[in-house]
């Protein structure tokens, strides 16, 4: 079994778990960000 990221986007505060060979989430569209990208960051480690 893997380990689990937590992902959070900087501006809206949204958050993913993925686990960690997959990567970062999808861009996307932020709600608080005018409909720009999210901007993903790590949280935390499961």
């Amino acid at each position: 079994m893997g380990k689990w990221i937590e992902w959070m986007c900087t501006v809206c505060g949204a958050k993913k778990i993925r686990n960690e060979n997959v990567g970062r989430p999808m861009p996307g569209r932020c709600s608080r960000n005018n409909g720009k990208p999210h901007r993903w960051v790590k949280n935390r480690e499961h």
